[in-house]
This record gives C-alpha cells, structure tokens and sequence, in this order.
C-alpha cells in the first residue's frame, strides 16, 4: 500500500513540472518527505541489482525502459531531497535525523553511497 503511495507522489511531481512540484512539496510534511527519500533507499537498492540483471540477461529494450524509468525517478529525488535538506535545511526533527540511517542503509545494500546532500545536513 505505501508503495502505491510512492509512486503516487512520484507520477504526481512528474507531471507538475519543476516549480509546480516544489510548491506543492512546500506543503508537505516532513516525516512524509523523508518516508519518499527512505522508500527511495530501499527502492533504488532493489532496481540497482535489477538493472544488472536487465543489462546481462535481459532484451536491449527492457534495459532501456528501466533506465529511462531510473532517471525519472532520480528527478524526483532530486526535488524532493531539495526540499528535505536545503529548503528546511534548519529543521531538526526526527525526521531529519532518521534519514541519516537510510542513507547508511543504501550504501549496506548497494556498496555505494547514496548522492552526496547539502553540507548543510551535518
């Protein structure tokens, strides 16, 4: 269920476009965003391994739609964690600091860091 929701969010900031998409995530909350970005660790693991395997055994075609699918949602990424670690780049909450242990989670997973954020997280 809450992985419908994800994607709900994802397809919606797609089709707003940039700015449309950073006012509407100006309204949400911060537990919220950084449930996405935790979703986004969990998620970007997975299809990281699944992209391998598109890449060896899989028809030139999937591989391609997978990776455009990958971009996409690193957009989205992109404005969401914008908004959780610049635009509230103050906010103290337990939100914030939790995010930090997903990150920890992706690089576990993966043996990569996840994108570098702002400075001004730590």
């Amino acid at each position: 269920m809450r992985h419908q929701r994800w994607l709900r969010i994802r397809a919606a900031l797609l089709k707003a476009g940039p700015q449309d998409g950073r006012t509407t995530l100006q309204r949400v909350a911060c537990t919220t965003l950084q449930g996405w970005l935790a979703h986004h660790a969990w998620h970007t693991a997975r299809e990281h391994f699944r992209g391998l395997e598109l890449a060896e055994n899989g028809k030139p075609g999937a591989h391609q739609a997978w990776a455009v699918a990958q971009q996409e949602t690193a957009q989205v990424y992109d404005v969401i964690a914008e908004e959780f670690w610049q635009a509230r780049a103050a906010c103290t909450c337990l939100a914030h600091r939790v995010a930090q242990d997903y990150r920890l989670i992706y690089t576990a997973l993966t043996g990569e860091p996840l994108r570098e954020e702002p400075a001004s997280e730590v």
